[in-house]
């Protein structure tokens, strides 16, 4: 796949998927329906697109070469309990099934 064709593909799906960003007119809103616009600077550190935890988690997974790495330890009970990538993206996708199924839509 071509440099420009990959590139098209991710702006796709920052339209389409968990990364997209719904067209709003104000930074704020009290309507829970509502979109608003996302707060970005003027530095190269600021502008980057926005984008979603599950699709974060899986370029961190590319950079560090395998689903397999860790992502996530803490220390319980004296005892270090680690996640890889792989598992940390189920149980983000776990929670987020959960908060759909309790009424939280996309907007």
């Amino acid at each position: 796949m071509s440099s420009s064709d990959q590139v098209d593909q991710q702006q796709q799906q920052q339209q389409d998927g968990p990364d997209r960003v719904l067209p709003a007119a104000s930074h704020t809103t009290t309507d829970p329906r509502s979109a608003v616009l996302l707060r970005v600077g003027d530095t190269p550190h600021d502008s980057h697109a926005p984008l979603s935890v599950p699709t974060l988690l899986s370029r961190a997974a590319r950079a560090e070469g395998a689903d397999r790495a860790t992502a996530l330890a803490v220390k319980r009970d004296g005892a270090w309990v680690k996640w890889s990538y792989a598992e940390y993206r189920r149980d983000v996708r776990d929670a987020a099934k959960a908060l759909i199924k309790l009424g939280l839509e996309p907007r």
